[in-house]
């Protein structure tokens, strides 16, 4: 069966906001840089319709690239893509047990992690330790590269939950929180056992002392013993899924990178879902762009940012749909690459660890700058949250020379055809 191409894209600075097809799932979203000197985290959106139902299938996901953004702008270009190629002989999703859904899933996470690496290396640029400072190119493979992916799949019947690293997801529901997925660090025991297994250790709560994250799209550099499936190796790509059946109770779904976790608990972001989206009314894109302000401004959080927040409750607005209406499109997809993030910035500065590593967004005059004051100021929370992560303001890989990847940032996305 063919898959049909459609297009959507996003103009530079604006974020993407509104309904996905007809499945009645409005979302927003934002993503700021902070004081990083670029941007790594991706956030993506999309719907799926099968052969010849209405859309059965829609995909909310955050992707916190380390090293670089190019596994993330992969992931976010490639994964869901590669999930509905899996699905589209089905002429509906409920034919699909949650059995093999779930390894369709898996398949499709290892499936793009497989194809990231054998991505050929890119022009970089790094120190030449020359006391001018002035960089040299040099060709960087992307075994050095590497991103979470913690995605929302929406069926007509379920929720599903599909997660790689220490980004996280929030379900709730009945004004609580349900569900939060597991970070995937290397405190972990079951993380712990399965990196000493592949020949690699632990140090200082990092991979090798280098990657902060147990699981992640790319990174090959940590997936080379030999003997060993990729599903089992030192840092894997293979998801936790989880399913949960579609209730009248369910709200909102939250996702974002670290670098927001880093600064608040999830209890705290649920007494701001209630106190600004429920009781306040305010637009989903206003209220990730307070998030954000929150998290970088005012808690002078230092990492990138990313946050799609999904309302699961709402009917159908009267926003525009991001479908163009075609009875042919099967699927479409959206991003929101650099040049579509909103970008948040308190200064220019270094955020101080010095061991940050820096790639391809240098892309500041095309974001758009919300200075502080421009959003209303967030009151933190006195409640105690239900999880934490590590260090803020930490990259998850130590990398002291600085890296640019060189390539070209897009906001559009497409289906292969048959």
């Amino acid at each position: 069966m063919g898959l049909c191409s459609t297009k959507y894209k996003i103009p530079q600075g604006t974020r993407e906001g509104g309904d996905i097809g007809h499945t009645h799932v409005r979302f927003g979203s934002a993503a700021a840089q902070g004081r990083r000197p670029y941007m790594e985290d991706r956030v993506g959106a999309g719907f799926a319709r099968l052969a010849c139902g209405e859309p059965e299938l829609a995909y909310f996901g955050v992707f916190d690239g380390h090293g670089g953004s190019r596994v993330a702008e992969f992931c976010t270009s490639h994964l869901f893509d590669t999930l509905v190629e899996r699905v589209a002989d089905s002429q509906h999703m409920r034919d699909i047990g949650n059995e093999e859904l779930t390894d369709m899933i898996i398949d499709s996470f290892m499936d793009v992690d497989a194809r990231i690496a054998k991505l050929p290396p890119v022009l970089s640029m790094e120190s030449s330790g020359c006391p001018c400072g002035s960089p040299r190119e040099v060709l960087r493979a992307v075994d050095f590269v590497g991103s979470t992916a913690c995605v929302l799949f929406v069926t007509p019947e379920q929720l599903i939950f599909a997660n790689a690293g220490d980004s996280r997801a929030l379900l709730m529901r009945e004004d609580e929180i349900f569900f939060a997925t597991l970070d995937h660090t290397p405190y972990e025991p079951l993380e712990v056992t399965r990196i000493e297994a592949a020949g690699l250790r632990v140090q200082g709560g990092r991979v090798d002392g280098i990657l902060a994250v147990a699981r992640a799209m790319g990174d090959s550099r940590f997936k080379q013993c030999p003997d060993v499936p990729a599903e089992m190796q030192a840092v894997t790509a293979r998801p936790d899924v989880t399913f949960f059946p579609r209730s009248p109770e369910d709200q909102f779904v939250v996702i974002a990178s670290d670098g927001v976790w880093d600064c608040m608990e999830s209890e705290e972001m649920s007494s701001y879902v209630l106190k600004f989206i429920v009781e306040d009314g305010i637009d989903l894109d206003l209220f990730c762009e307070i998030m954000l302000d929150e998290c970088v401004n005012r808690r002078y959080g230092g990492d990138n940012t990313a946050i799609i927040v999904v309302d699961l409750v709402s009917e159908k607005s009267g926003k525009a749909s991001i479908s163009d209406g075609s009875e042919d499109a099967v699927a479409t997809s959206v991003m929101a690459s650099s040049a579509g993030a909103t970008s948040i910035t308190k200064e220019d500065d270094d955020i101080g660890d010095g061991d940050g590593v820096n790639d391809d967004d240098d892309d500041d005059d095309d974001e758009t700058a919300v200075t502080e004051g421009s959003l209303p100021r967030v009151v933190p929370s006195n409640e105690d949250g239900m999880s934490s992560t590590g260090d803020a303001a930490e990259d998850d890989v130590d990398v002291k020379d600085e890296d640019v990847i060189v390539e070209a940032a897009t906001s559009t996305t497409d289906i292969a055809t048959d």
